[in-house]
């Protein structure tokens, strides 16, 4: 049985195609995807599900200058919960892998290949899991 099965997954990322992609992808696999496109969707996300999320998957650069490493703080203070996360992203700097790495969350560059990404999901749930 799959890590992934029924567990819910909040997906944030500016660009509504690659959310579409996340959402079907993540449905494809079992999981209870949640989309946003900024930091207040998110939260309103966050609100009104009767389940806390598994996972965060965060695009580093959104709108207005806003980074996935402030939404991953915001949905954790909202919640009150320190959900493991994931930064999802196309820049490939060593100063974006050095502040996601510094916040101590995974980093998966795009383009994501399926593989990679459902690899990732286990190690972060079986994390939680065993923690």
């Amino acid at each position: 049985m799959s890590q992934l099965g029924s567990q819910v997954v909040l997906c944030v990322d500016n660009e509504k195609e690659i959310l579409d992609g996340m959402y079907g992808l993540l449905s494809k696999w079992g999981a209870q995807p949640l989309i946003a496109t900024t930091m207040d969707e998110a939260l309103r996300q966050l609100d009104r599900s009767p389940t806390m999320p598994s996972l965060l998957l965060i695009d580093y650069h959104l709108n207005d200058g806003v980074t996935g490493l402030e939404i991953i703080d915001a949905l954790r203070a909202r919640a009150e919960v320190e959900f493991p996360a994931a930064i999802l992203t196309a820049n490939h700097t060593t100063e974006v892998a050095d502040l996601v790495r510094e916040a101590g969350h995974a980093l998966l560059h795009k383009p994501v290949k399926p593989a990679a990404l459902r690899a990732l999901i286990n190690r972060l749930l079986t994390r939680r899991v065993t923690h």
